[in-house]
């Protein structure tokens, strides 16, 4: 089907080794390569799980040096080694942590959306699961009011700017 696949050149040993350390709980040693910055830096992570989600894998992870739970696209994962150290820190469940967000952006507050899809969008829209939050209502003339309650995140303005003049926030 259309969109994106996984598939993106990770070796396979880092993914076992992720895969390891999550089920193991030992603290993991990864070189990261930041989007942000371009830049490659070691970081000691305490691993959490992996996640799959549109196309490309995740590791959900404690940065130990920020003690902040965070999401690394597995694909920037230059290379991992599973240290003996334990990990003791407690599991995120994906669900809870990714409760505001339409897929891997974590965020804390949350704000009410309300859009309103044409009538070429309204049955698109209506008959799928965006979010657990949704409500969707069609109007009289066919058009369909859409919400929920998500983060804005760089995810969710992509997703609305992605319907053009079908959508009014």
């Amino acid at each position: 089907e259309p969109g994106p696949k996984w598939g993106l050149g990770v070796k396979p040993e880092i993914i076992d080794t992720l895969r390891s350390a999550c089920s193991e709980a030992h603290v993991l040693s990864v070189v990261y390569k930041s989007v942000n910055s371009k830049n490659k830096r070691s970081r000691k992570l305490g691993p959490h799980c992996l996640y799959y989600s549109k196309g490309s894998l995740y590791l959900i992870a404690e940065d130990l040096e920020a003690a902040q739970i965070k999401v690394f696209s597995v694909p920037r994962i230059q290379s991992a080694l599973m240290t003996e150290i334990a990990y003791e820190g407690q599991a995120v469940d994906p669900s809870e942590f990714f409760k505001n967000s339409l897929s891997v952006y974590k965020t804390g507050k949350t704000e009410k959306i309300e859009l309103l899809f044409s009538v070429e969008l309204a049955d698109f829209i209506f008959e799928r699961a965006w979010h657990k939050s949704q409500t969707t209502k069609f109007n009289k003339d066919g058009t369909l009011i859409f919400n929920a309650e998500l983060g804005i995140t760089p995810e969710l303005i992509q997703w609305v700017l992605g319907f053009g003049a079908n959508v009014q926030v």
